[in-house]
């Protein structure tokens, strides 16, 4: 010990200065802060007092910390008590503000050129009612490095320099950022162009499938009616109709003049491909009768003729 413990001694008067610190002593374990508190309790003097603007008193266990500094008992967690100790103990002063005279004084402030500039520099880019402004215009403080106007003015060179600098490097930083996001914008459209143009192809094929399946199935259905061409116009029977790779069905005549002329099927607008691709409605339904022929008929004669 470096010193004498203030313990040892008896003291006339005591006055802690923002008591409200004292008095969280108590709650803080680390770094022995407790011990700290109960030091300053133990201090010996008839009288005490404390000075706080912001006293904690959310609590009966707050006003009994304050209580116990001032070396007065108080039960615990009694309300009745604390309040009573904060009506006989405790005091309040307010400040009256109208008792302070307030004088107004104008002092009319000469700037240089190199302040004036300074002054109308900060006002363009801030306002007039920064404090800043009210700084340059007033008692011109430009900055605690600044020592005079001409390093002031300097100052500010170098600062504008250094924001344009920074500026363009942002600029360009975010122009990156933009290409790069359009760059990836650009292959994701692709992309799904591509997805779309697939999903376009199939969708077409689906339409060809089922058109040639409905078409196929009206023309071997045994009780449907004739087929209208939709080149002619005209009813057709089975012997005069052919069957396109797209599922439509027309006259002969008329499919292979179609097929002369532009070599597009007339109902879709799709490639014909030629006359090998015009599949014979007539022919399909002689195979379909042979083959129900093939079928009744008894197995020994199926194995003659095999």
């Amino acid at each position: 010990m470096c010193g004498p413990a203030l313990e040892m001694f008896c003291f006339r008067r005591i006055c802690f200065d923002e008591f409200h610190e004292f008095t969280s002593l108590k709650q803080r374990v680390a770094g022995n802060e407790c011990l700290a508190f109960n030091s300053i309790r133990l201090i010996r003097a008839p009288r005490r007092w404390g000075l706080t603007a912001t006293p904690r008193m959310e609590r009966p266990a707050d006003i009994i910390r304050m209580a116990e500094v001032l070396q007065i008992f108080l039960p615990p967690d009694s309300a009745s008590e604390a309040q009573r100790f904060l009506d006989h103990f405790a005091r309040s002063n307010s400040w009256d503000v109208a008792t302070v005279p307030l004088e107004e004084h104008v002092v009319e402030v000469s700037l240089t050129g190199r302040e004036r500039a300074l002054y109308m520099s900060e006002a363009q880019r801030h306002g007039e009612h920064t404090e800043r402004c009210v700084q340059l215009c007033s008692h011109f403080a430009a900055d605690e490095a600044c020592v005079d106007s001409k390093t002031a003015v300097d100052h500010a060179r170098q600062k504008q320099q250094t924001e344009k600098v920074e500026n363009v490097r942002r600029i360009a930083e975010t122009k990156g950022q933009l290409q790069a996001l359009l760059a990836r914008a650009a292959e994701e459209k692709r992309s799904l162009s591509i997805s779309l143009g697939h999903l376009e192809r199939s969708r077409r094929i689906l339409e060809t499938a089922a058109a040639f399946f409905e078409s196929t199935l009206k023309s071997l259905d045994p009780t449907g009616s004739s087929v209208e061409c939709s080149v002619c116009l005209d009813d057709a029977s089975g012997k005069d109709l052919v069957l396109t790779q797209c599922g439509h069905l027309f006259h002969e005549a008329c499919a292979r003049a179609s097929m002369d002329l532009n070599g597009l099927c007339p109902e879709c607008r799709s490639p014909l491909g030629g006359a090998a691709n015009l599949i014979k409605v007539a022919g399909l339904k002689d195979k379909e009768k042979a083959k129900d022929e093939l079928v009744g008929t008894p197995s020994y004669f199926r194995g003659q003729r095999a």
